[in-house]
């Protein structure tokens, strides 16, 4: 009977010990959306972002996303190098690329590269 019980019982601790971790849910772990895909959680943070709208006044591509980016920044008088998600938009002048923290739901940096136009000679 021993025998028999053993493993009731510790199927019985091993769900009870799973399922809190499974149902628990804090909002500050992730962001607040619960896509499953993270290119697509970029670049809607992309997207609604005050300060990217700026470039979006002209038609505008969404030409790559680079989930291993590198940022850094200057915080509390010192350099640091986070991991980010890169959100390239192509425009009429210029490639903007903005720099996305998925988990922190926060764009952390936008800058625009120049396209360089090559003259035609005349002729």
């Amino acid at each position: 009977m021993k025998r028999q019980l053993f493993p009731l019982l510790f199927c019985l601790v091993l769900i009870i010990v799973i399922i809190p971790g499974c149902i628990d849910t804090k909002e500050s772990d992730s962001c607040s959306c619960n896509c499953s895909d993270d290119n697509a959680t970029a670049i809607g943070l992309a997207l609604t972002n005050s300060s990217v709208l700026h470039y979006l006044g002209s038609p505008y591509t969404i030409v790559g996303v680079n989930p291993r980016a590198e940022t850094t920044l200057f915080k509390n008088g010192n350099y640091i190098t986070i991991k980010t998600t890169d959100v390239m938009i192509e425009t009429v002048n210029d490639t903007v690329h903005v720099h996305v923290d998925i988990p922190n739901c926060t764009v952390v940096s936008v800058w625009a590269q120049a396209k360089r136009f090559v003259p035609v000679p005349a002729g």
